[in-house]
């Protein structure tokens, strides 16, 4: 396991994670934790990643879509986060490959009433090729003040239409 250190008089670097990881389930909840490296001052509590704050990121890789792939729909992350002067909320990035890579779609995140008050912000994504097979995906958090919140969970969702079609001409 590495660990980071960080302090105020520093640019925080990205830090891998020493563990292997099966595919994740594009279309499943994919825990928070189960990321392959990290940048700045976020880490892990438990079961979420805490105290993230303004430019940290989160890499995650193999994430599934399928053969089909994804190319309409939505991406549900599970935030908390209270309304206080430190915490007010702010947009997730979701990129393809790293913090710089393919800007995907973004999500824009309130605050709840307490860190772990995890709620439901979704954000639409609309690609002209689809993702499919496994990818790397990062997610970038820009906060309005402090910290963003804290996350425990995402999910993406093809929209119904794009769910047809790969039903109905494949």
């Amino acid at each position: 396991v590495q660990f980071m250190w960080w302090s105020t008089s520093q640019t925080p670097e990205f830090v891998p994670q020493n563990r292997m990881f099966e595919p994740l389930d594009a279309y499943e909840s994919i825990r928070a934790v189960d990321y392959a490296g990290r940048s700045g001052n976020v880490h892990q509590t438990g079961d979420c990643m805490d105290y993230i704050e303004n430019n940290n990121s989160i890499l995650y890789k193999s994430i599934d879509f399928g053969e089909t792939g994804f190319q309409d729909g939505t991406i549900t992350c599970m935030i908390g986060g209270p309304n206080n002067d430190v915490c007010q909320g702010g947009t997730v990035e979701v990129r393809k490959d790293s913090e710089n890579g393919q800007l995907l779609g973004t999500v824009q995140v309130g605050t709840s009433s307490d860190w772990d008050d995890y709620q439901p912000y979704t954000g639409a994504i609309s690609l002209s090729e689809p993702l499919a097979g496994k990818q790397n995906i990062c997610l970038v958090f820009r906060s309005s003040s402090t910290f963003l919140g804290n996350l425990i969970s995402f999910q993406f969702e093809k929209s119904a239409f794009n769910t047809f079609m790969a039903t109905e001409y494949n």
